[in-house]
């Protein structure tokens, strides 16, 4: 069997992750943008929290 239609979607996925990466670091160093951005840690403390909290009020 022939992988070779493959080749070319995973090609065109990785381009694609690529380009979106490269656009995120941009956008993220623009000064407005990086102003009003909270701490990532901050951010992930909170959203597991959160997760956290949602999880254990589902099983109780």
């Amino acid at each position: 069997k022939n992988n070779f239609s493959g080749y070319f979607v995973t090609s065109g996925e990785q381009q694609v992750k690529a380009t979106e990466e490269a656009w995120i670091k941009n956008f993220n160093e623009i000064p407005a943008i990086k102003e009003s951005l909270r701490d990532r840690n901050e951010l992930l403390t909170y959203f597991k929290w959160l997760r956290e909290h949602f999880v254990s009020s589902a099983v109780s």
